[in-house]
């Protein structure tokens, strides 16, 4: 919950948020409301920061990016923002990008628009939301079951992949590959594969030889010619990726089903319960199969074998071990994954 850069506004009007309520009405015309909660909400707040430096223009985009493009709710303090304009219980979130409304002579005038939403527990399609240090961070029932996370927030230009499960396992690149800030499935930046790999630590986490849930998200510029997903050449040999259909390979079993088109963001799946395989493609079960086999992917690559190399960026992967978390047609958040 980083705090926003301490930087006084020039203008700064606040849109108070309305009472949520029910109106219902009589038959002779009379309305009446029924108030619900114990404070107004939908509350704005755009201030505008009128000739501040590059670097300082640079760090209200830096903090609107770290905090997610607007998914993480952050504070003020006392210099931007007064303790008393925020309701107790609520937290700040940005409704939109930072938009710089004029520049010159090396200075800028930048516009923000902030949205006050209430902390707390929401029950809403999908499952139960918390808002709060994180904004409609969906609860994970099985986020000590994530064998790995990988959101590919960062810079641009980045080399840096942080595993953000509850393992932290150290995750390399080799041969190229880097965050970009250009593409997002969520958040604000994903890999842009162009020929690297991501190699795997030798972890028990990563032998998915039970139930299991992997889910990615890829966006291909090319789906020309066999590429990897996810595989591990070291005892059984595991190969999950794309020829003119994604295909899993393990052992001499082979699946093929799932056509892709260039240039979209699809969110893959492949989980297993007891003997039974599923995958599907954005929400939907497209395919079913008995299967036993290990998918070993301690010690594998991400995104490439040898020339078969991913073509394209990549987004939100997430290994669930001993957990099948689909197994009919099911709820994609548009989000980041939860981290808890």
């Amino acid at each position: 919950m980083a705090t926003f850069p301490s930087l006084i506004p020039s203008d700064a009007p606040i849109t108070p948020g309305a009472w949520p309520s029910t109106i219902t009405s009589s038959l002779n015309g009379a309305e009446s409301r029924i108030r619900h909660g114990s404070a107004p909400i939908g509350g704005r707040w755009r201030p505008q920061f009128v000739n501040i430096t590059e670097a300082n223009f640079l760090a209200i985009l830096a903090h609107y990016r770290g905090q997610r493009s607007g998914f993480d709710s952050f504070g003020f303090d006392a210099a931007t923002l007064a303790a008393d304009r925020t309701p107790a219980g609520f937290a700040w979130l940005y409704a939109g990008p930072p938009q710089v409304v004029d520049e010159h002579n090396d200075v800028f005038t930048v516009q923000c628009e902030f949205k006050c939403e209430p902390r707390g527990l929401v029950v809403a399609p999908g499952g139960a939301w918390r808002t709060g240090a994180t904004r409609f961070a969906e609860i994970d029932p099985h986020f000590s079951s994530v064998s790995l996370l990988l959101e590919f927030e960062g810079a641009n230009g980045s080399t840096t992949f942080t595993d953000l499960g509850p393992l932290g396992l150290p995750v390399v690149r080799e041969y190229g590959g880097e965050i970009t800030t250009e593409l997002a499935a969520a958040g604000s930046s994903s890999f842009r594969v162009a020929g690297g790999q991501l190699r795997l630590p030798v972890s028990s986490a990563l032998e998915l030889s039970g139930d299991f849930t992997l889910e990615w998200s890829p966006r291909h510029t090319n789906i020309e010619g066999k590429q990897q997903y996810f595989c591990n050449f070291e005892g059984t040999n595991v190969q999950i990726g794309y020829l003119d259909a994604l295909y899993f390979y393990i052992g001499g079993d082979v699946y093929r089903s799932l056509s892709l088109s260039v240039n979209i963001w699809d969110t893959l799946m492949i989980s297993r319960s007891g003997s039974t395989l599923y995958w599907g493609k954005n929400g939907t079960i497209l395919g079913t199969a008995t299967d036993t086999g290990n998918y070993n992917l301690s010690g594998g690559n991400i995104a490439r074998y040898g020339s078969q190399n991913m073509q394209g960026f990549l987004d939100r992967i997430r290994i669930t071990k001993g957990v099948c978390r689909y197994t009919s047609d099911y709820f994609v958040s548009p989000g980041p994954f939860p981290r808890g």
